[in-house]
């Protein structure tokens, strides 16, 4: 198993964007291009149309951006329409994803070998059961060094459901596999994932 440098369950995010963006960020997608800029206040109101431009872009920065789970899927496509395209960061954090949109994005990025992903910003959507996607994903992503998945309801609120704490094992393994530069986690505010990371990490899995 290739050596991992696993953060603190519990560690802040903080310095991620500066740290570890690419240097020019002038390549990085103009929100100007994807339609209408919707700050995520009223998680219902979201652009109808979405178009993305991605040709020479090394990074998609959406925080906050009004995505939806169709927004998601039109930003895929354009991700798995583009051969060319290699990203190095992917900043989805809170835009009101669900389920459909986070396993749209998993495939996109895990699709094919062009994408050399440092960084992976997902927290404060509904992953829920996406995270199996996600686990399939993160084995074609060996350079990641940041994923954020916190508050992404992958711990008590989805655990009802049967799938979610067994697809969280099945993401610490792919991570501990695939994954040997992963030196920021964030898994804040995901019940008792927290735990099962901690357990994870006792047994091996993540070392």
């Amino acid at each position: 198993m290739w050596p991992l440098v696993y953060a603190a369950i519990g560690s802040q995010l903080d310095g991620i964007l500066k740290d570890n963006l690419p240097e020019d960020m002038h390549d990085s997608l103009p929100a100007e291009q994807c339609g209408t800029y919707d700050m995520l206040e009223d998680p219902f109101s979201a652009p109808k149309d979405y178009v993305f431009r991605l040709d020479g872009c090394n990074a998609v920065i959406l925080p906050k951006f009004a995505l939806r789970d169709d927004g998601a899927v039109a930003l895929s496509q354009a991700i798995k329409g583009n051969p060319s395209l290699r990203l190095e960061a992917l900043n989805l954090f809170y835009t009101g994803m669900a389920e459909a949109g986070v396993e749209a994005i998993a495939k996109a990025i895990g699709s094919g070998t062009q994408h050399a992903l440092l960084t992976l910003l997902l927290g404060d959507n509904q992953v829920g059961d996406g995270v199996f996607a996600l686990a399939t994903a993160v084995k074609r992503l060996p350079s990641l060094i940041v994923l954020d998945l916190s508050r992404a309801n992958i711990g008590d609120a989805a655990m009802w459901e049967g799938g979610a704490t067994s697809g969280a094992a099945v993401l610490f393994t792919a991570l501990g596999v695939s994954c040997p530069w992963l030196s920021n986690l964030s898994l804040r505010r995901n019940g008792e994932l927290a735990d099962e990371a901690a357990q994870a990490l006792a047994a091996g899995v993540l070392v």
